[in-house]
C-alpha cells in the first residue's frame, strides 16, 4: 500500500479522500480485486464504515442507477403502493453507467436523481491511481493502474442503512424501471 507524502492529483472529493486512513485505502483498494471477501452482508463492515462517515451529508448530484433480480419487483410494487421506504439492509453499489447497471441487471434497474450518503467510489479510485502514476510509476504499473482506470464502473457506494422512497415502476423494453429516492 502507498501513501502519498503529498497529493499531486486533486478531484472534486480530494478533501474527503485525504481523510481516509492507510488501512481504510488498503480496504478500498482491494475491493477492486473482490467485494465478497470484505463486504459482509449480515454485519456492518468497520472500514467501510469509517470510509461512508466521511461522506454521510454528501448530496449527490448524477443519476444513480442499480442492476437488481426481477423477483424483487413485487416487493418494489408493494412499497410503492403502501408508500413505505425499502430497507435493503445491505451495502449497496450504484453506477452513474446506465450500461453497467444493465450489465448487473436480472431484469430490474433502479434508478434515482437523489441520491445521499454514498462513497464516489470510482472517482476514488481515479484519484488515487492517478496520484500514483505520478508518484511512483513502478508501483503504479505493478498494480495494473492502467487495466483499474480503463475498467471503471463509475461506482458509488451506499450504507447498509440506506433506504429508498419508490416513487414510479415503469416497463421499458426487457427491463422493469424503479425510480425513486435513496435516503439514509
Amino acid at each position: 500500500m502507498f501513501r502519498f507524502s503529498q497529493f499531486i492529483t486533486e478531484s472534486k472529493y480530494h478533501k474527503i479522500f485525504e481523510k481516509i486512513s492507510d488501512d481504510d485505502i488498503e480496504f478500498l483498494l482491494y475491493l477492486v480485486h473482490d467485494k465478497s471477501h470484505v463486504m459482509d452482508n449480515t454485519r456492518p463492515i468497520p472500514n467501510m464504515e469509517r470510509v461512508l462517515k466521511l461522506t454521510k451529508r454528501l448530496a449527490i448530484l448524477p443519476r444513480l442507477y442499480r442492476g437488481l433480480h426481477t423477483k424483487d419487483i413485487e416487493v418494489f410494487k408493494k412499497h410503492m403502493e403502501d408508500e413505505e421506504e425499502y430497507f435493503p439492509d445491505r451495502y449497496q453499489s450504484f453506477s452513474e453507467d446506465l450500461k453497467v447497471a444493465q450489465k448487473f441487471s436480472k431484469g430490474i434497474i433502479y434508478t434515482s436523481n437523489d441520491n445521499h450518503a454514498g462513497f464516489p467510489y470510482s472517482h476514488f479510485l481515479e484519484w488515487y491511481y492517478t496520484n500514483l502514476k505520478q508518484t511512483d510509476p513502478e508501483e503504479y504499473e505493478d498494480q495494473d493502474g492502467d487495466g483499474i482506470l480503463k475498467d471503471n464502473e463509475k461506482e458509488w457506494i451506499f450504507p447498509m442503512d440506506n433506504y429508498y422512497r419508490i416513487e414510479k415502476i415503469t416497463k421499458k423494453g426487457k427491463f422493469w424501471m424503479v425510480d425513486g429516492t435513496n435516503r439514509n
